[in-house]
C-alpha cells in the first residue's frame, strides 16, 4: 500500500501552492475552498475566467453596435473592472455579464459559500447562516436559482431519455404521514410519484401522476423505457399488460415474498427478481422532503427535479453543478432555459391562484395539530364567511355541480359522488367521512329546516354561504326523526363487479412473466397462497415463569 499518496487528514492534504490551478472536483477537501475564496478579489476572478464561470470578452448588447466588449479597470464597479465596448467606450456592462452571477450584489466568496453549502445538503436556514444572507429572502431566491438549472437538467437530460436492460419500476405516495394515530392525517396534500431506476447505469426517473391507472402509467414507460428491455415491479395490475406490448415483464408480489425465482423453460437459466433498487430509491427521495418543514406546490417541480439530478451525479456534485452551470450560461449570450412549466405533464397541476394555499408538507408536530384543534374551539376560523372564504372543517356543497373544499384537503371521487348523491348544501368534514364509512340506512337526509337538536357543522365553526331554508338539507342521526319528514328506511344493495370505478385497481395475488418462464417452486393446483407467520422472541411467552424458578441476587 502507497502510504505516501494520502497522509490522513484534509487539512495535510490540502493545496498548498499553485492555489489557481485547482479545480472544482478540489471543493470536496473544505480546506481547498476557503484557501481559494481567502485570495484576494482580482485573483478569485482570475480563476472564475480559467474555469468558464466568467467570460472575458462579450459582444456589444447596444441595438445597432456590433462591436466587442473588453474588460477594462474600474474602480467603482464590483469585481474592479467592466465591459467596454471598443467601437463606444459609452457601452458599458458589468463584468458578471451573461453569467450565472449577474445582477447580484453579493460578493463571489458568499454566493461560492452558500452554493457548496446547499451541495452538501445543508437546509436554506444553514445555508444563510453559513454565507451570512438572510433568510427569507436572499436564501429562498438562491435556493431557487440552483434548482431551476436542475429543472433544465432534467429538460435537457431525462426527458428525453432512454432506458434500457433491466428496469425496475414502482409508485409511492409522497406526502403527510401520520404515526401511532397522533396528528391530522388529512392535512397536507398527498401525491402520486411514478418511478423507474436503470440497474445498470442507476439512472432515477420519476414522475408525478394524478392517478395509477393503466392509461396514465403505460405511456410514461414506452416513452422512457427502450422496446424488449426487462421491466421489474411489483403485483400493481396496471403492469399486467407489459408483455404484451413488447417487454419482458417479471413480477414479485410484496404480500408473500420480496424477492421471486423464475426459471427458463428452454435454457433453464434462473433469474433471481426484485424491485431493491427502486425502494431504495424512494428513502433517498423522501429523506430529501422530510429535511424541509414543508414546501409549496409551486417549488415541488424543482425539489422532485434535485432528487433526480443527485441520482444522477452521485458523489460528484461540485464539477457536475458547475459544468451544469457552463452549460446554461454560455457567456457569450444570455442564458436561455427550455424547461416549461409545469415540468411534468402527467399530473394535472392545480389553478395559479391555488398554488400559493397548497404545501407538501411531509410531517407535522402534535403541537401544530393541537393548535388547529385550539383555534376551532375558541370560535376562530381561516377564513370567515364575511369574507367569502370557507370555514375551518367545513365544506361548501352547492346544489350545483362546482363544489369547494377547504385547504390542504383533497377532494376523492368517492365524497362528490356522496355529496353529489344526497344534494348536501353544507355539512362538516366529519359527516361526510360518516357518510362514505356508512352508505346504507344508517343515516338519513330529510329537507326540513335546520334545527338545533340536530347541528350541521360544529358549534364554534361558522358555515359559509347563505342559508336558505327551503334548499337547506340536514343530516340527521340514526333513530332521530321530525314531525314533518320521518325517517325513511334504505335497503343496501348487494355489491356487483360491475359497481367499480375504473381508476380503482387492485393488485393482483398471481404474477406475470414471459412466456417462456415459469415459477420456481409454484404453488400446487387448488392452494391458496399463505403469509409467513413469524414468531415474536420477545413476546409474553418468551418471559413467563414457573413457581419452582429461584431468582437470586
Amino acid at each position: 500500500m502507497d502510504v505516501s499518496r494520502k497522509s490522513g487528514g484534509n487539512f495535510r492534504d490540502r493545496k498548498r501552492q499553485n492555489l489557481l490551478d485547482m479545480t472544482t472536483r478540489d471543493f470536496s477537501n473544505p480546506w481547498n475552498f476557503y484557501s481559494l475564496m481567502m485570495l484576494s478579489d482580482d485573483e478569485v476572478y482570475q480563476w472564475l475566467r480559467m474555469h468558464g464561470l466568467l467570460a472575458t470578452t462579450i459582444p456589444c448588447n447596444t441595438e445597432g453596435c456590433e462591436g466587442r466588449m473588453f474588460l477594462k479597470s474600474s474602480s467603482r464597479s464590483v469585481g474592479g473592472t467592466v465591459f467596454r465596448c471598443t467601437v463606444n467606450r459609452l457601452h458599458t456592462r458589468a463584468c458578471r455579464a451573461n453569467s450565472f452571477f449577474e445582477r447580484s450584489n453579493l460578493t463571489i466568496q458568499d454566493i461560492f459559500l452558500f452554493m457548496k453549502s446547499y451541495l452538501d445538503g445543508s437546509s436554506l436556514s444553514q445555508c444563510a447562516r453559513f454565507s451570512g444572507v438572510a433568510y427569507k429572502s436572499t436564501a429562498v431566491n438562491w435556493g431557487s436559482f440552483i434548482r431551476e438549472l436542475f429543472k433544465e437538467f432534467f429538460e435537457l437530460r431525462i426527458k428525453t431519455k432512454k432506458l434500457t436492460g433491466t428496469v425496475e419500476i414502482d409508485e409511492s405516495l409522497f406526502g403527510r404521514r401520520v404515526k401511532h394515530h397522533r396528528g391530522d392525517p388529512n392535512r397536507g396534500l398527498k401525491i402520486w410519484i411514478f418511478g423507474m431506476v436503470e440497474r445498470e447505469s442507476n439512472t432515477l426517473i420519476l414522475y408525478p401522476v394524478g392517478d395509477r391507472t393503466e392509461d396514465t402509467l403505460l405511456p410514461i414507460i414506452q416513452r422512457h423505457v427502450e422496446v424488449g428491455s426487462t421491466i421489474y415491479s411489483d403485483g400493481w395490475s396496471s403492469y399486467c399488460s407489459l408483455n404484451d406490448i413488447g417487454y419482458e415483464h417479471f413480477t414479485v408480489t410484496h404480500k408473500y415474498t420480496f424477492k421471486k425465482t423464475y426459471i427458463n423453460t428452454k435454457t433453464r437459466q434462473e433469474v433471481d427478481v426484485h424491485t431493491n433498487r427502486i425502494e431504495g430509491a424512494w428513502k433517498h427521495a423522501k429523506d430529501h422532503f422530510k429535511r424541509m418543514s414543508g414546501t409549496k406546490i409551486t417549488q415541488f417541480e424543482g425539489h422532485l427535479a434535485e432528487v433526480m439530478w443527485r441520482s444522477a451525479v452521485k458523489s460528484d456534485v461540485y464539477s457536475s453543478f458547475f459544468d451544469l452551470v457552463k452549460c446554461v450560461y454560455p457567456l457569450d449570450k444570455p442564458a436561455t432555459y427550455m424547461y416549461k412549466t409545469p415540468l411534468f405533464d402527467t399530473w394535472a397541476c392545480l389553478p395559479d391562484s391555488q398554488l400559493s394555499d397548497w404545501d407538501i408538507r411531509p410531517g407535522n408536530t402534535d403541537a401544530d395539530s393541537q393548535s388547529d384543534v385550539d383555534s376551532l374551539s375558541d370560535g376562530s376560523s381561516v377564513n370567515s364567511p364575511s369574507n367569502g372564504g370557507t370555514s375551518n372543517g367545513c365544506i361548501i356543497i352547492s346544489d350545483s355541480d362546482d363544489f369547494e373544499f377547504p385547504r390542504n384537503r383533497t377532494a376523492s371521487d368517492n365524497t362528490l359522488h356522496v355529496c353529489k348523491e344526497h344534494n348536501l348544501q353544507a355539512c362538516s368534514l366529519d359527516s361526510v367521512d360518516r357518510l362514505l364509512m356508512e352508505s346504507d340506512a344508517d343515516k338519513t337526509l330529510t329537507n326540513s329546516p335546520p334545527t338545533t337538536d340536530v347541528p350541521v357543522a360544529s358549534s364554534t365553526a361558522s358555515v359559509a354561504g347563505p342559508s336558505n331554508p327551503k334548499s337547506t338539507r340536514v343530516l340527521r342521526k340514526k333513530g332521530s326523526s321530525s314531525k314533518h319528514n320521518p325517517p325513511t328506511e334504505k335497503k343496501r344493495k348487494p355489491f356487483k363487479s360491475s359497481d367499480k370505478v375504473s381508476t380503482q385497481r387492485r393488485r393482483k395475488d398471481g404474477v406475470c412473466h414471459p412466456p417462456s418462464y415459469v415459477e420456481k417452486n409454484p404453488l400446487p393446483a387448488g392452494r391458496k397462497r399463505e403469509t409467513s407467520s413469524m414468531v415474536n422472541p420477545y413476546g409474553k411467552d418468551a418471559f413467563s415463569w414457573s413457581d419452582d424458578d429461584d431468582f437470586q441476587l
